[in-house]
């Protein structure tokens, strides 16, 4: 009796949305434990006698080149 019971059935456009259910899987980056981490100072002397430095510049219309020496050390 339900059944037809309610509105006629008419030619108008009625819209009905679907749905269905999804997996979604998602990663995300977590830390796991935390320590001390040591550092290790080193100090070193080391004598150098070389030279450390050279220079040479050219200007542009003059034919002489400068020369600069950084030194010894």
């Amino acid at each position: 009796g339900d059944a037809t019971s309610g509105p006629d059935i008419s030619e108008e456009e009625h819209v009905v949305t679907l749905t269905e259910e999804r997996v979604v899987v998602d990663q995300e980056t977590v830390p796991l434990e935390r320590g001390p981490r040591d550092k290790d100072t080193v100090t070193q002397q080391q004598q150098v006698n070389e030279q450390v430095r050279k220079e040479e510049i050219e200007l542009e219309g003059d034919s002489t080149t400068g020369t600069t020496d950084g030194g010894r050390v």
